[in-house]
């Protein structure tokens, strides 16, 4: 549930029919998601992969067009962070920890909580102006890059420890 996973299923009704989408991993709410996806007759639309390995993961980003998941609730959400540098738009939801990484129209794009017609806005928007789409691509994979690599976390954790001896 704190994905939204029901949410962005709910989107599609609002898209084309050529959008699809990939889920990846499984867990306690898979009865209730294949029930949603038969309920809004979207089968054809929506494949569920199950559980898929970490070095696994970017054939899927790089498969992907857009990066959806409309978190309830989120820590830092490192998945963010690997769509971003893996150069796709994210859309998601302002909870938790997603706010300090992702900021509107300017390293992604937030939606409301719950909300699947504003998801399926925020794809058309997206799709509609790829050269804005493509300088918040380029922001998000340049801020992941300066706050998030290795280099900079060792560099930060070096000056922690040197504070604490």
């Amino acid at each position: 549930i704190k994905n939204g996973l029901l949410d962005l299923i709910g989107a599609l009704k609002y898209l084309p029919e050529n959008y699809k989408v990939l889920i990846l991993g499984d867990g306690i709410l898979k009865e209730e998601i294949k029930k949603r996806i038969i309920d809004l007759h979207l089968q054809s639309r929506v494949k569920l992969c199950g559980f898929v390995e970490q070095n696994l993961l970017p054939n899927y980003y790089s498969a992907s067009d857009i990066f959806i998941r409309p978190s309830l609730s989120e820590g830092l959400g490192n998945v963010f962070l690997e769509a971003m540098a893996c150069e796709l738009p994210v859309i998601a939801t302002s909870v938790g920890g997603i706010s300090d990484i992702l900021s509107d129209n300017d390293t992604g794009f937030i939606v409301p909580v719950k909300n699947p017609e504003e998801i399926a806005s925020k794809v058309k928007i997206i799709e509609g102006d790829k050269l804005n789409t493509s300088r918040i691509i380029l922001q998000a994979k340049n801020m992941v890059l300066n706050k998030y690599g290795w280099e900079d976390i060792a560099s930060r954790l070096d000056e922690i420890f040197l504070k604490i001896s």
